[in-house]
């Protein structure tokens, strides 16, 4: 059956039939297949000019059978090679063909290639999950914390609002939230002397914040620097979501040690006042619990009446737990996830 197939990573003319084959066999009407300029931002490797997808291509038809696209750290910073941390973003066999085994057979070619460090990944599909069970190493659900804008009276994101579910954090720590210039970043970022240790995973650099975030096609991002006393120790990155006139500021990335985030309450309300947000709230993996509420921040157990909505393109009002996945060992290793990361924070729809 194999020989029937060119298995291989995808070439830059072949960017068609792949955005057909992703409409027709993984999703109807998925971003990926209409938008030509988000597929290269997100997928497309520039030194080989291939993109970051393994394809069998199948010999006689010359139509593409099965797919398993990827995300390189090192696509925002060529310095994070080294490291060989990924994450999967489409995996999909054709159901109207038969081909058993086919799409284990680019899945492992990927992993021959590529011979991942790391390979996790969230927000999975319902029908990899009894694969994934199979070849992963850890599966889980990311955490969900929140914090709600203090000065609302009334919310239209929000759901079940209880008073129950406001934090009583300190809000005296001497934390500040300064927006960085994004004509500024790469010196403003510097003067933060966090560096993620060798055995975090997947490792990212403040080159990778800046193209990652800064340098987005669609989304507008904001990235604040966390000073401490003066002292500059992280950033937080976040996005503003809106529906019906009403926002919310979601977090998508954090460079820094959580400790550094303790007693930051007020500086979050006041970006919630000053962005008109009824919440910020922050999906992450990894980061330590207790200073996140030391923060001011709470946590959404699944089982609460509170509604933090996730989806904005298109909006539900509904709670979502986003599942994670690791494919590979993770022995040694510090596993830290945000909505950041794999391809969680895209558009789903385009103007």
């Amino acid at each position: 059956m194999i020989d029937k197939y060119d298995i291989r990573f995808c070439e830059k003319g072949e960017a068609a039939k792949l955005q057909k084959f992703i409409g027709e066999h993984w999703k109807p009407n998925h971003v990926l297949a209409s938008s030509r300029e988000l597929l290269d931002w997100q997928h497309l490797d520039r030194e080989t000019d291939t993109y970051n997808f393994v394809i069998a291509r199948h010999r006689e038809s010359d139509e593409i059978h099965a797919a398993y696209g990827f995300i390189p750290t090192a696509l925002f910073d060529p310095a994070l090679k080294s490291a060989k941390d990924y994450w999967p973003a489409v995996w999909k066999v054709r159901e109207d063909i038969e081909a058993p085994g086919l799409g284990m057979f680019v899945y492992y070619y990927f992993v021959k290639q590529k011979k991942p460090r790391s390979l996790s990944g969230f927000g999975m599909n319902p029908d990899l999950a009894p694969l994934a069970r199979k070849i992963s190493h850890a599966m889980g659900m990311l955490d969900h914390f929140f914090m709600l804008n203090p000065t609302k009276k009334k919310f239209s994101l929000v759901g079940g609002f209880d008073e129950r579910f406001l934090s009583s954090a300190d809000a005296s720590g001497d934390v500040k939230l300064e927006r960085i210039d994004p004509g500024n970043f790469a010196e403003s970022a510097s003067e933060i002397a966090y560096r993620p240790g060798p055995n975090d995973v997947p490792a990212k650099s403040i080159a990778y914040l800046e193209h990652r975030y800064l340098r987005h096609p669609f989304y507008d991002y904001v990235c604040h620097r966390v000073d401490r006393m003066g002292r500059p120790e992280a950033i937080v990155v976040t996005r503003l979501a809106s529906h019906a006139g009403a926002n919310a500021l979601r977090t998508v990335d954090y460079f820094g040690e959580t400790s550094s985030l303790v007693g930051a309450r007020s500086a979050f309300q006041q970006l919630l006042v000053k962005c008109d947000a009824e919440y910020i709230d922050f999906y992450n993996l990894g980061l330590d619990h207790g200073d996140l509420l030391a923060a001011g921040f709470v946590l959404r157990g699944s089982e609460d009446s509170i509604v933090i909505p996730n989806y904005f393109e298109s909006y539900e009002q509904r709670n979502v737990e986003l599942d994670y996945v690791i494919y590979t060992d993770v022995s040694g290793f510090n596993f830290r996830f945000v909505k950041g990361d794999c391809d969680q924070d895209r558009p789903n729809q385009l103007p």
